[in-house]
């Protein structure tokens, strides 16, 4: 049988038991301690010849939020395992045929268990959805356009922010978001390869510019704008951190 589990005192309240029977050989034994939310108890029943045990009728009113169930108990005599997890007063009844040798009578008992507490939280609840996460203001993505045919001409410092990797993580580091693609040599559609879609607009907005050329647009969306590519790493990411959407 299941045991009883004590819990704070501050949980616990007084417990008032009504026993009203249509036979006085039909009790209901709540126990004399408090009843608290969540706190498993045992309700003893007697009276009951242990062949009858399964002509009984148990059950219980209000029933949600509830454990509730007949079992043998000590000395073979029928008892409820009962358990609430709301605060509030809760009747349980049992009804059986009594036997004896001169007649055969239904019997029946009830009892009232006030149950005190605070409500127990549902058991594993559906944590809420979290909202999709924002990138935060003054973040870019970023595009570079610039000619295959001239970037052996080009300053160092340029070449080392179109080819370096060094650039790429530094971008990321600072939050900033490369666009897939987005180190992109014009003339590359001209040997067979097409432009991806993500990076029309930002060619679009180059278009009339001298290459090669930095292109941004906030992570947030926004109009995109373009810049002369600077000359060195440390001067393109001083560039994105102080431009204005």
């Amino acid at each position: 049988m299941l045991k009883r589990f004590p819990l704070s005192s501050t949980l616990l309240v007084c417990l008032c038991l009504i026993a009203i029977s249509a036979s006085a050989d039909i009790t209901i034994a709540i126990p004399a301690d408090p009843v608290a939310v969540g706190q498993i108890i045992d309700i003893g029943v007697s009276g009951i010849a242990p062949d009858m045990h399964r002509e009984a009728k148990v059950g219980h009113m209000p029933d949600v939020g509830t454990y509730f169930r007949p079992v043998k108990g000590w000395n073979n005599q029928l008892a409820i395992v009962f358990m609430a997890r709301v605060p509030g007063t809760y009747k349980v009844w049992v009804a059986a045929p009594l036997v004896t040798e001169a007649s055969v009578k239904q019997g029946y008992a009830e009892a009232v268990i006030i149950v005190g507490g605070e409500p127990e939280p549902d058991p594993d609840p559906t944590p809420p959805t979290p909202p999709d996460p924002k990138p935060p203001p003054g973040k870019w993505r970023v595009v570079i356009v610039y000619e295959s045919n001239d970037l052996d001409n080009l300053p160092p410092g340029q070449q080392s922010i179109i080819k370096s990797l060094t650039f790429r993580e530094q971008l990321t580091k600072a939050g900033h978001q490369l666009v897939p693609g987005g180190v992109w040599d014009k003339d590359a559609p001209n040997r067979g390869g097409g432009v991806p879609k993500s990076l029309l607009p930002y060619l679009a907005a180059c278009k009339s510019e001298t290459l090669p050329r930095l292109c941004l647009s906030p992570v947030t969306g926004g109009m995109i704008r373009t810049f002369a590519l600077p000359t060195s790493i440390d001067a393109a990411l001083t560039l994105l951190e102080g431009a204005q959407p």
